[in-house]
């Protein structure tokens, strides 16, 4: 509505709409758990061993072309030689229920987020055997690689039978539809890490947020942005777990540990979560993805939320509860991501510091979830991998990081658009995704008075609400 000579002039505007399809790539179909996690490492070196192997005779094949052996065991003392295996990381510091019970051990204290030492070694491993890898500590530090990455080496190996590395080789991005051709800008809204029930969290930005998407807040610009938003992704993490101090663990839900007074601030936070959840599907498709402090399965793949959680927004055609990881297509758009789990592993694990380029590895090794099952928890599949990638998303996001960063990752003609996106309970900032041209753009929503911040409780008297792009 505006305002022109003291008469209002009202403005409809209708709102994009895109195809949509959801793969349901991630979804368990049988749930057993009696065979050994094993089997998963077997599959994984299987189907990317291959492309692997392509991707290194493309890269050193020439003049001075090594070896290339298919099997560990082949190997030569002083012959140039390439081996395609999965890394595996031998570190002190991994939590390890034997040393739990070992009179000599050493562990990591339990508030301890990085889980490396200069005592770490890289081993690569096949289907028959294992060697050590030495590697020049500038060129390919330990730290920055985990468990589970498969990828091709060169070098030689010691009579002592250590493998010198002189080169490394990942896979590479796997064939990518074409981006299609999209006659108008249409955007994907990606939030995560909204933590209904933390004391300490402002609740205003996200109303700030509902009312920006429906149209309810903001300028003539703003509204017509708004009404291009053709889906709200909401990357977990969207309940606060509750203070009982008899919770095993903060990114496990047990219920049957969960006191009575525990269980009733659980139920109060879901409810209220319900109803802006039912708010946000009231105006625009939603899907709502688990994430770790949710009550969903701790493992990866995390199954939909159930629908009785969600009595209100369950009437809306436009909610649907989705996996973690989450995998849909918009118009020939791919989209995947993650609530967060597989690069904090990663992160724990590793000196790296980016996130996006935590991403942009995952990608070029063809697989999101590398620490899964060494260090992550996940299903343990004996047929298949899910976390491998058999398409070039155009579209890769991870929610619950620190900061909000992006970056296209680019090879041949494929072109990914990586996006690491914020606590929304801590930055206030969501990130819009330009479909047709893969931009991102952060959004940041904040209450001011007098040109200052200000929190929740002094919102009453604030003399203006400002919701402002922040600059990229």
């Amino acid at each position: 509505t505006q305002s022109h000579g003291g008469r209002a002039k009202m403005m409809q505007l209708q709102r994009e709409t895109t195809e949509y399809v959801d793969t349901k790539r991630f979804v368990l179909a049988e749930k057993q758990f009696t065979q050994q996690f094993s089997q998963i490492y077997f599959i994984r070196l299987a189907k990317l061993r291959q492309v692997t192997e392509k991707a290194a005779r493309a890269k050193w094949s020439g003049a001075n072309s090594p070896m290339f052996l298919s099997r560990i065991q082949q190997l030569v003392a002083d012959n140039d030689s390439v081996l395609v295996g999965t890394l595996y990381k031998d570190m002190k510091l991994k939590p390890s229920i034997l040393a739990e019970y070992s009179k000599e051990r050493s562990v990591a204290p339990a508030n301890s987020t990085r889980l490396i030492s200069d005592d770490d070694f890289l081993v690569l491993e096949d289907e028959v055997g294992r060697v050590r890898l030495v590697m020049d500590s500038a060129m390919f530090p330990a730290s920055r690689f985990v468990t589970g990455m498969v990828v091709a080496v060169r070098g030689r190996e010691t009579h002592s039978g250590d493998f010198i590395v002189s080169d490394m080789c990942f896979t590479g991005l796997p064939n990518q539809i074409s981006l299609p051709p999209l006659t108008s800008d249409k955007y994907v809204l990606l939030l995560s890490g909204i933590q209904i029930g933390n004391p300490k969290c402002d609740p205003l930005p996200l109303q700030l947020l509902i009312e920006y998407v429906s149209g309810a807040l903001g300028d003539t610009i703003d509204n017509e942005l708004g009404a291009k938003i053709v889906r709200v992704i909401i990357a977990g993490n969207s309940v606060e777990p509750p203070d009982d101090p008899r919770f095993v663990s903060k990114n496990t839900f047990r219920t049957q540990m969960i006191g009575a007074r525990g269980q009733s601030t659980l139920s109060n936070t879901i409810r209220e979560f319900d109803v802006i959840v039912s708010q946000l599907a009231a105006s625009v498709p939603v899907d709502l993805m688990p994430g770790p402090d949710d009550p969903s399965n701790y493992t990866l793949p995390q199954q939909p939320l159930h629908p009785c959680l969600f009595p209100t927004a369950s009437r809306y055609q436009t909610f649907q509860s989705v996996t973690n990881p989450y995998e849909c297509i918009l118009d020939g758009v791919r989209l995947l991501g993650t609530s967060g789990q597989t690069v904090e592993d990663v992160c724990r694990y590793s000196d790296r510091e980016d996130r996006v380029e935590i991403m942009r590895d995952m990608l070029l090794t063809r697989h999101i979830a590398p620490t899964a099952p060494d260090t992550l928890g996940c299903y343990p599949y004996i047929r298949d991998d899910p976390f491998i990638l058999p398409d070039c998303p155009h579209i890769f996001f991870c929610g619950n990081q620190p900061s909000y960063k992006s970056s296209i990752l680019e090879e041949d003609e494929k072109r990914v658009q990586c996006i690491s996106v914020p606590r929304f309970s801590e930055t206030g900032v969501a990130v819009l995704v330009n479909l047709r041209t893969l931009e991102c753009q952060p959004i940041s929503f904040s209450v001011s008075c007098n040109d200052q911040e200000v929190p929740a409780t002094a919102s009453a008297d604030a003399d203006s609400v400002e919701v402002s792009p922040m600059e990229m």
